[in-house]
């Protein structure tokens, strides 16, 4: 007789009700075509790994971090790619600056093996959508936000791709989903620019882009490994404070919990070598708490979660490389 594992309760419920979830957080495989942060760019000039398709940009610093500027209205940038064609199944993501709840706007304008452009999505502070040259608008959704709520910011945008079915997210909360997208997307420009009508503070700014090969769901991912990991919480320098960049993943996390009551999670800590072992796993546990703090505050009741810290005692990459100690300083959560 053959005996087979009997998955653990959480996951079978996880599995039974993935399928009626309203929320379907985006995370990224490992498979990374293109990432760039612009952190070796020089201030005032193009940036060197994006050609200019139209308009006038260029690398600024706002915020504290380095930014692509659109300059004019209807300006278009297109990142430099080693490959010739987007896969199958891929993703993207980006950060924008949001300033007008309407007037101002963004797109990514994907292109066939012509050049001909094939599909837009369109993006302002109240809406999202989708069309092709084909069909005119063929889905459109709401933002999280309203012109009550709206806030001039940051915004994160990710897509996944995956055989024809699409889906965005906008600071982590799923908005458009097209099950079938029936056109040729072949490459893709990222069009910006400053309203006709703006304030004088209504820059326009993108940054940290990533298109990486595949797209997984946050449930996804927890379904098939029973864990998560993300480099994208970040803490203050030899800190244990949480840095404002790191809550769309929080939140991410904190949606999957609320959607999924009887989940619970270890959340664990890691380092780089640089600095003394103890420092390290000190401020390892200290960052995991901070974690668990943060989501308790977000209305998580705290018997769903512990905290554990493993310093630098559990290396995925080589601590020698800058990319090794980076992909090593992370945050998992594990499924009890």
């Amino acid at each position: 007789m053959t005996c087979l594992k009997t998955p653990s309760f959480a996951l079978i419920l996880l599995l039974a009700l993935v399928a009626f979830s309203a929320q379907a957080q985006f995370v990224r495989t490992e498979a990374v075509i293109f990432q760039d942060d612009l952190s070796q760019e020089r201030l005032g000039e193009f940036p060197s790994r994006w050609d200019l398709v139209q308009g006038s940009a260029e690398v600024a610093h706002h915020d504290g971090t380095p930014v692509i500027a659109f300059l004019r209205t209807q300006t278009r940038v297109r990142p430099q790619l080693e490959i010739t064609e987007l896969p199958e199944s891929f993703s993207i993501e980006l950060d924008y600056l949001m300033n007008d709840f309407t007037q101002h706007s963004y797109e990514i304008r994907f292109m066939d093996s012509r050049g001909r452009r094939s599909a837009t999505l369109y993006v302002n502070g109240e809406k999202i959508s989708l069309s092709t040259s084909r069909g005119g608008k063929i889905a459109e959704g709401n933002t999280p936000f309203t012109s009550a709520t709206f806030r001039p910011g940051w915004r994160q945008l990710a897509l996944s791709f995956e055989k024809g079915q699409m889906r965005a997210f906008l600071d982590g909360q799923r908005t458009l989903h097209v099950p079938r997208l029936d056109t040729e997307l072949n490459s893709f420009v990222i069009q910006g620019g400053r309203p006709a009508n703006a304030r004088p503070d209504a820059n326009a700014f993108i940054r940290n882009l990533v298109l990486a090969e595949g797209g997984l769901s946050l449930y996804e991912q927890v379904l098939s490994e029973g864990r998560f990991t993300t480099n994208d919480i970040h803490f203050d320098v030899n800190r244990a404070d949480i840095r404002p960049e790191s809550m769309t993943i929080i939140h991410q996390i904190s949606y999957l919990l609320q959607d999924h009551p009887e989940l619970r999670f270890s959340i664990e800590g890691h380092t780089d070598s640089d600095g003394s072992e103890s420092l390290n796993q000190q401020l390892s546990q200290q960052r995991a708490e901070s974690v668990m703090r943060r989501l308790v505050e977000m209305g998580i009741a705290p018997n769903r979660l512990t905290a554990t810290g493993y310093g630098e005692s559990r290396p995925i990459a080589d601590n020698s490389t800058t990319e090794g100690k980076a992909r090593n300083r992370r945050v998992e959560f594990v499924v009890q």
